[in-house]
């Protein structure tokens, strides 16, 4: 008869309680609930969920892309006409904060967080390109080296003191493969892309411009047709890779040479489709929420992204990548005492209170308290009043218990400091 040892090569682990870093698949006798448990894999699908909205609706504007989607910047873009608006992203929430010197829209932005970055080239008012670069330091903005070519929808990789730039329509020529790349001082050409194209989609991270993947993109001279080229660029020429499954111009992306996302866009039609890149092709995986082009991100890539503004919207939505753990239940530490019907309170895993209750199978009423660590529960000084079936609010140390059955029902409310309870009104 078949064994679980000559199936998997391991005999059954004897451990008491929950095993630490039991892998997917794995079985384990628990002593201490004299019971066999398995580890169920225990993972998502990569997905987008909403979040906070821009303040002001915009698109083709900037992000800080080489950032995480809990510490970003949108730069510009246009609202009506070009904005030089500025917002912060703190992982939660949009602030607004120093504008951009010059109005700017279709530019190039990188940058590590929300307090680094990089913008340049772009469209201003009243011009139909501009080579000027403005760097952020976390409160304002200083006048950088100049671009060598002043486009409109240039593409930006990389960080403050060593980003990239490719693409671009607008200048001359008036459709471009040229890359530049940017010490912290000045930009220098360096190889062009195989493909001229405009409006495409950049993933670099946060590495130097050593490393990158221009994605998708406009190439004719009209600008009118989209493409599903991509290109990687290890420091000194541009090779082509696998393409896009859905041709586009207007996507964002977000991540790196080798793990990179890229989502949204116009492919005929405003599109939502995400697809992931595990450095040799493409991988179609859940849509945005809201389909929209002109949009811009930021983030890791795979396993976290952020997508912000686009045409016409101020939504904002965060990406969380395939594989990250979902919620479970595991066991904490037991209470000192059985008991039933008890009230509870806290605001974390480490930090709750338990009090009162019914200890079976007398289901007598008990003022009994404990304290949890996050490890195990320790008794402090019973409640002055026994009940079952109360409510209980606030921390461990400032619980409030009231109401219950004593055992006929009650109004008594009662204050926990810390250490002992106080009746109260």
């Amino acid at each position: 008869m078949a064994t679980y040892k000559g199936i998997n090569g391991t005999s059954v682990v004897n451990y008491a309680g929950d095993l630490p870093n039991a892998i997917d698949g794995q079985v384990w006798y628990d002593s201490t609930a004299a019971d066999f448990k398995y580890q169920y894999p225990n993972v998502t699908t990569g997905s987008w969920a909403t979040g906070a909205n821009l303040n002001t609706t915009r698109y083709d504007g900037a992000v800080s892309m080489a950032g995480n989607k809990s510490s970003a910047l949108f730069m510009g873009g246009y609202s009506g006409g070009i904005v030089a608006n500025v917002e912060s992203w703190n992982g939660s929430a949009w602030t607004e904060t120093t504008d951009v010197p010059t109005a700017t829209y279709a530019f190039g932005g990188t940058g590590a967080s929300n307090t680094s970055a990089l913008v340049f080239a772009g469209q201003t008012p009243g011009s139909p390109t501009t080579t000027a670069t403005y760097e952020w330091g976390g409160s304002s903005w200083t006048s950088g080296g100049n671009l060598n070519s002043g486009q409109r929808y240039r593409t930006g990789a990389g960080i403050q003191t060593a980003a990239l730039a490719a693409g671009g329509n607008g200048g001359s020529p008036s459709l471009t493969g040229e890359t530049e790349q940017y010490n912290g001082t000045a930009w220098t050409e360096v190889a062009d892309m195989n493909t001229a194209r405009t409006y495409g989609s950049m993933g670099g991270g946060a590495s130097p411009y050593t490393a990158a993947l221009y994605i998708g993109g406009q190439n004719p001279p009209s600008g009118s047709a989209y493409t599903a080229i991509t290109e990687s660029w290890n420091g000194s020429s541009w090779t082509e890779v696998a393409d896009l499954n859905t041709a586009r111009y207007g996507l964002a992306g977000a991540g790196t040479q080798t793990s990179a996302l890229a989502f949204g866009g116009n492919g005929g039609s405003v599109i939502s489709n995400t697809e992931e890149w595990n450095g040799s092709s493409w991988t179609e995986v859940n849509n945005l929420n809201t389909a929209r082009s002109g949009l811009s991100g930021a983030g890791s890539g795979t396993a976290s992204a952020l997508a912000a503004g686009g045409t016409p919207s101020c939504a904002v939505e965060l990406w969380t990548g395939s594989g990250q753990p979902i919620g479970a239940w595991s066991t904490g530490g037991s209470l000192n005492v059985v008991k039933q019907n008890m009230a509870g309170a806290g605001v974390s895993q480490t930090a709750a209170i338990s009090m009162g209750g019914e200890i079976p199978p007398s289901n007598t009423k008990t003022g009994q308290t404990e304290l949890y660590d996050g490890t195990s529960w320790t008794e402090v000084n019973d409640m002055n009043t026994a009940r079952a079936k109360g409510a209980g609010g606030g921390t461990p140390s400032g619980a409030l218990t009231f109401g219950g059955s004593e055992p006929t029902v009650t109004a008594k409310t009662e204050s926990f400091n810390g250490t002992s309870w106080t009746e109260v009104g």
